[in-house]
């Protein structure tokens, strides 16, 4: 990704860079869901769920909110 997003200061790159780390981000948390159907869960799942749904998405999104341009949108994962 350095080489890649050397100029991440520009704004079209830190919104390409955001687009694409997202993508692979959604991915893995959408394999780690499927990897956590295979094994039996039951005592922890709804625990390892909440980890792997809402855990990921908010460090994921926390991470790459330095990278997003300036929005007037409310971010949900914002914690008040």
């Amino acid at each position: 990704f350095k080489a890649e997003y050397a100029d991440i200061k520009d704004k079209k790159m830190r919104k390409e860079f955001s687009e694409r780390v997202r993508g692979i981000l959604n991915l893995t948390q959408s394999e780690a869901l499927e990897a956590l159907d295979t094994v039996a869960t039951k005592r922890f799942e709804d625990i390892l769920e909440n980890i792997v749904l809402d855990g990921l998405t908010f460090s994921g999104e926390s991470m790459l909110k330095k990278y997003l341009p300036e929005t007037k949108e409310k971010d949900i994962y914002t914690v008040e």
